[in-house]
């Protein structure tokens, strides 16, 4: 890997929680490879991340919406009435793009188009959907690192 690492984004809700085999088989040989991944969620980073661990993600960077909102002093945040900390909807999902342009994103994974949108020309958003395949998951994920994952070499023998 250059100097400069491949930097990939995971949306946590919806992508990493739904093939968490997946993403942390693949994790390991991606940060191996010298790969900057990038869990990017909505809730606070102190709740999340005893998540991403359990799930075994190995990640190199993190971003939570609400923790970037709450440290800019951003004044709409407030709680809703079941007392979770709210946004309003466009804030909210321009926040993903922003982080991806700030922290130079080459491609994120999510589940979410509403955030698709926002996010810059330089990062592939890859939107994993209701139809994503497990295994058409799992090719890509290794092909963009460059490498083929256990499946993929047994399907080969």
């Amino acid at each position: 890997m250059s100097a400069n690492p491949f930097k990939i984004g995971v949306d946590l809700h919806g992508v990493l929680d739904r093939w968490p085999k997946i993403f942390s088989a693949w994790s390991a040989p991606a940060r191996a490879a010298g790969f900057d991944l990038h869990v990017v969620t909505g809730m606070r980073w102190e709740e999340a991340r005893p998540k991403v661990n359990e799930l075994g993600f190995q990640w190199s960077h993190h971003f939570s919406i609400l923790d970037f909102h709450i440290a800019k002093g951003y004044v709409k945040v407030r709680r809703d009435g079941d007392g979770n900390l709210w946004i309003p909807d466009d804030e909210w999902n321009r926040a993903k793009g922003e982080y991806a342009r700030e922290a130079g994103l080459e491609i994120h994974f999510d589940d979410d188009m509403a955030h698709g949108c926002a996010f810059p020309e330089s990062c592939v958003f890859v939107h994993l959907g209701s139809r994503t395949s497990p295994r058409m998951l799992e090719r890509m994920l290794y092909a963009v690192i460059g490498e083929e994952s256990e499946t993929q070499r047994e399907e080969r023998s």
